[in-house]
């Protein structure tokens, strides 16, 4: 689920296997689809409804895989620059340090969220030791 952004295409097809089955995999998408556009404000479900269903109905039946990814898209910008803010945050380790007077605590968690950011994004941080190292 925290790496929504890599789901494949070929990954959503999968509900093909079971949908309009009666199994517990078919339950439990089902079940999912209404738990996600239960959550939704009216606005946003009919934005969904009318400009996205095609990308998570998969034989007229929806799938929970691709709308959760348009669902988290729509929640969260994925663009270049989001990522390259998050790549960015972590290059600046020891300004974001002074900012928050070095509560450890604090630079732990923004720490964690960029990295969570990036990998959410089916992007790799290889090098954050040195970065830590670095800046310090």
């Amino acid at each position: 689920m925290t790496e929504y952004g890599c789901l494949t295409e070929d990954e959503s097809l999968m509900a093909l296997t079971y949908l309009n089955t009666e199994s517990r995999q078919a339950q439990n998408n089902q079940m999912m689809v209404e738990c996600l556009l239960a959550s939704l404000t009216k606005t946003c479900f009919y934005k969904i409804r009318k400009n996205e269903e095609s990308k998570y109905m998969v034989k007229k039946v929806p799938s929970t895989a691709p709308l959760y990814k348009i669902l988290m898209q729509k929640a969260i910008i994925d663009t270049r620059a989001t990522t390259y803010k998050f790549r960015t945050s972590l290059n600046n380790l020891s300004t974001y340090m002074g900012t928050v007077n070095s509560n450890i605590e604090l630079f732990n968690h923004h720490v964690k969220n960029s990295v969570e950011g990036l990998s959410s994004r089916g992007e790799t941080v290889n090098d954050l030791c040195m970065k830590l190292l670095r800046e310090f």
